[in-house]
């Protein structure tokens, strides 16, 4: 079933063609002329092509980190003029450290507790003489 639906993958375009260039359908001959064609070219799809190579693909990657055109992430050299710089303060090359982590956890804890004394204070019943004052 797969090799006949992928024989029509190639006959399919061939036909359209055909009656694009002739304005007709084929006779039986030329029928038979397309069947050959795209049964060429399925045969020809599954032909392995060596794809000639000086070196390996590993020999090639060993060269690369050799001459510095590929980098290791653990061995990156990071220069302070890069850390300093107001684009990289929140990056990942700026590590940020266990206490500055905590203080903002602290600061971003302070925040929605005072949000949700605001809204308590928003929704609390009130009493008769708040109700007048406003």
């Amino acid at each position: 079933m797969a090799v006949k639906k992928t024989f029509e993958f190639f006959f399919a375009p061939l036909l359209k063609k055909f009656f694009q260039d002739m304005g007709r359908d084929p006779n039986n001959l030329e029928m038979i002329l397309l069947r050959q064609k795209a049964g060429q070219q399925l045969k020809d799809s599954t032909k392995v092509i060596k794809f000639p190579q000086n070196k390996s693909f590993m020999e090639q990657v060993d060269a690369m980190k050799k001459s510095g055109d590929i980098v290791n992430v653990e061995n990156i050299n990071i220069s302070e003029k890069i850390t300093n710089r107001d684009m990289f303060n929140n990056s990942f090359l700026n590590k940020p450290t266990i206490e500055g982590q905590m203080e903002k956890i602290t600061g971003a804890s302070n925040k929605i507790k005072q949000i949700q004394k605001e809204q308590a204070d928003m929704y609390k019943p009130k009493t008769d003489a708040e109700i007048k004052a406003k």
